[in-house]
């Protein structure tokens, strides 16, 4: 997210203020760009953690497709 932040601040100002804070709202592109980046993180975040589980269900025996049930995931393997 610093790299992320770091280089926002280095567009021209006219590619910023396509993230500028609208009339009436209260995000401005800080929270936006804060945002996109959260949920880029979260989406390779629960990738990483689908990965793990199936491995670790190989390595227990376990079939991976019963995993979400016992672990209150909603996301299927």
């Amino acid at each position: 997210m610093k790299i992320d932040t770091q280089e926002f601040f280095k567009f021209p100002l006219e590619d910023k203020m396509a993230y500028a804070q609208l009339p009436n709202e209260i995000e401005c592109y800080g929270q936006t760009l804060v945002r996109k980046t959260f949920d880029k993180y979260s989406t390779e975040l629960h990738k990483v953690t689908i990965y793990l589980i199936k491995r670790i269900a190989k390595n227990l025996g376990i079939d991976p497709k019963m995993l979400p049930s016992f672990l209150r995931m909603e996301h299927k393997l």
